[in-house]
């Protein structure tokens, strides 16, 4: 008689956060995920696990990075994440990527959002992202929404 036993890896997603990818080059949306190992029984789990660690996984290119919690001023859940702007994400989960994209002031700039791909902003002269459109001003380094690299 066979006894099959041993471990798998389990996934949890906690949430998401805004990060700089360094294999996409741009500003994305991560999905914050915790790790676990757990035992099993002819693939039956026995339990929880145990928490191996957290990561951050591009939502555009899958890749998996190392999680650093104080790094972040909040993760937001996927249910409040999915109801806000990429910009908006970036400015509640990572003030420190929203002053890199100039993104920092962006709340004492008169703006108003005309479509999903293009604003007008009233506080400089608008200068349009070469990949998706997006009108902004030249303070940007990366476009808030495509992430592409931008003239400064």
């Amino acid at each position: 008689m066979f006894v099959i036993f041993g471990t798998k890896g389990r996934e949890e997603p906690r949430g998401i956060v805004a990060e700089h990818c360094p294999s996409c080059g741009g500003p994305r949306p991560f999905n914050v995920i915790e790790h676990y190992e757990v035992g099993h029984i002819y693939y039956i789990p026995l339990g929880n696990g145990s928490k191996k660690g957290v990561g951050l996984r591009c939502v555009e290119c899958r890749s998996e990075f190392h999680f650093n919690p104080h790094k972040y001023a909040a993760v937001l859940p996927a249910s409040v994440a999915r109801g806000c702007s990429f910009e908006e994400l970036i400015e509640r989960t990572n003030p420190r990527l929203a002053e890199q994209l100039g993104l920092a002031d962006a709340a004492s700039r008169p703006t108003q959002v005309v479509g999903a791909a293009e604003a007008v902003s009233q506080a400089a002269v608008p200068t349009a992202c070469a990949k998706c459109g997006y009108q902004r001003d030249r303070a940007f380094r990366f476009c808030p929404v495509c992430g592409t690299p931008g003239a400064e």
